[in-house]
């Protein structure tokens, strides 16, 4: 079996870069998330807590 050794450089300050794009974009899932429920579009429904309590066709 072969071993290799992978090395990524990445720029300085780049990793926070993407981390803060990512943190604004799931704000804003969140925030469009929140206006679905205030639009009726989206409900929240606890679940079942085993088969038998699941709905049957």
């Amino acid at each position: 079996m072969r071993n290799y050794d992978i090395m990524i450089k990445i720029p300085e300050g780049r990793i926070k870069e993407i981390m803060d794009k990512m943190n604004k974009a799931q704000e804003t899932i969140y925030e469009c998330y929140n206006e679905l429920i205030s639009l009726g579009v989206v409900t929240i429904e606890k679940a079942p807590s085993n088969k038998d309590d699941a709905p049957r066709d």
